[in-house]
């Protein structure tokens, strides 16, 4: 009798070494899965957080990239309009005042002249249009200089 309590015994005892065992194993293997599952999320959350911040400010600087280039082609079109109206206008005044003093010394020319055909004295009369004509090329000389 004393042989079958112990082998019994013996029998609760392996029974029960293994549902200790069986439930280690199970714990650890639970342990294991949690603590992989969150490291994954937290790869992954990073992962994500990095390509966001990377998009963001990629973005960012497309963004200033471009802004910087549409003010630079807008200052240089502006500049060279400026250039070009400044150059059109000194030119076109430079002509008209050229205009204005050849048509000047040709009236004063012509007036010289119309008035002195009823003078005697022509050599001074032609000394007088020389001298306006003298005049008249210095002003244009220093206009178009």
């Amino acid at each position: 009798m004393f042989a079958l309590l112990q082998l019994s015994l013996n029998i609760v005892v392996v029974e029960l070494v293994i549902v200790v065992v069986v439930v280690v194993v199970v714990v650890v293997v639970v342990v294991v899965v949690v603590v992989v599952v969150v490291v994954v999320i937290v790869v992954v959350v990073v992962v994500v957080v990095v390509v966001v911040v990377v998009v963001v400010v990629a973005a960012v600087v497309v963004v200033v990239v471009v802004v910087v280039v549409v003010v630079v082609v807008v200052v240089v079109v502006v500049v060279v309009v400026v250039v070009v109206v400044v150059v059109v206008v000194v030119h076109v005044v430079k002509v008209v005042i050229v205009v204005v003093v050849v048509v000047v010394v040709v009236v004063v020319i012509v007036v010289v002249q119309f008035s002195s055909s009823s003078c005697s004295n022509s050599s001074r009369t032609s000394t007088n249009s020389s001298s306006i004509v003298v005049v008249g090329v210095a002003v244009v000389v220093v206009v178009v200089e």
